[in-house]
This record gives C-alpha cells, structure tokens and sequence, in this order.
C-alpha cells in the first residue's frame, strides 16, 4: 500500500529472476510511494523465499527503511534444509512478518489472483 494507493498484481519467476526480486527491482520503483518512502506490502507468494531472496530483501529494506514487509506464503521452499527454518528466522528477527498461510489468506488470493 502506497499511501492511499493499493497497488494489486500478480507476478512470476522469469528464467533469471524469482517474483521477489522483480518486484524489488522494478515494481516498487515505479510506483509513487510518498515523499515520506512510507508503505507497507504484503507479498502472498506460492514458496517461502530462497536464500538468494533473503539476502536480496534484506538489501531492499536496508536501502527502504520506511517499509513494512509481511511475507505470507503456501509452501516451504526446500523445506527439509536447515537453512529454510534459519532463513526465515533471519527475516523475522529484523522485524519481517513471515507466516505460513492459513485457509483466509489462501481463500484471499483466489478471489484476486487466481483466474
């Protein structure tokens, strides 16, 4: 949410890029968040970030320091790794909500991202 504004969209990993770090890099660049740089985002993503991505947020909210991030996602990515509980630990001890989705968010985004 910028602002007022409610940006909505629905986005996918390229060869190259995991949605994440598209929206990082490009989206949230464009949109008009304020003179303040105040918003907060919710991101309903299919798998929990990789470490990759971790790194990559951590960048984005050291660089954007007036974000609000909560990371919701379905499913753990590479879930019987160590370092999948530890990533996502990373993010919650820097004051990053990171939960598993539950029946209403899933109900959520199929009324407005699944076609």
């Amino acid at each position: 949410r910028w602002g007022s504004n409610i940006f909505r969209d629905c986005l996918s990993n390229t060869p190259t890029d995991h949605a994440e770090i598209i929206f990082m890099q490009t989206v949230f660049n464009e949109q008009t968040h304020g003179a303040s740089g105040e918003c907060s985002i919710t991101w309903y993503l299919s798998y929990s970030p990789c470490s990759d991505c971790v790194q990559a947020i951590f960048n984005f909210l050291k660089e954007n320091p007036k974000v609000n991030l909560k990371i919701k996602f379905a499913r753990y990515y590479m879930i019987k790794e160590p370092s999948t509980h530890q990533r996502l630990e990373r993010l919650r001890s820097n004051g990053v909500s990171v939960l598993l989705m539950d029946d209403a968010d899933r109900e959520y985004c199929r009324r407005n991202f699944c076609e």
